[in-house]
């Protein structure tokens, strides 16, 4: 058939919102996700940030993020401490799950060095 349009929508701020094919998720577009470790635990703390881009985010306690892109095929970046960090294309997607791999860093040597004076008085 002619003439038929493919349409897309979002759901913004409790409106619903129709675009047409190409011009949906052009530029500066909210994307959400969550972050989880191996076992499905939610992971808060984790920096997500546009490539390319200064500004970001940080995910909460449940390891929700939403962060604000300008490049609809743009690329993720998610690190935390003790975890590998990620790249991840967005691929004008919209939602994503992400899965961080702890990292397996051990301590080969550990050193520890103290030194204390305490007055006479202060002892006895």
């Amino acid at each position: 058939m002619t003439g038929q349009q493919v349409l897309h929508y979002r759901v913004l701020e409790n409106n619903l919102v129709v675009f047409g094919e190409g011009s949906y998720l052009a530029r500066d577009s909210v994307i959400r996700g969550r972050v989880t470790d191996d076992n499905g635990q939610p992971i808060a703390g984790v920096t997500v940030r546009e490539s390319g881009s200064k500004g970001g985010t940080v995910s909460n306690e449940k390891g929700e993020f939403t962060l604000r892109v300008k490049e609809a095929d743009g690329t993720l970046e998610l690190s935390s401490v003790g975890y590998i960090s990620q790249r991840i294309k967005l691929n004008k997607r919209l939602v994503f799950e992400v899965h961080l791999k702890a990292e397996d860093k051990s301590m080969q040597d550990v050193v520890i060095v103290g030194a204390q004076s305490q007055s006479r008085r202060t002892t006895t």
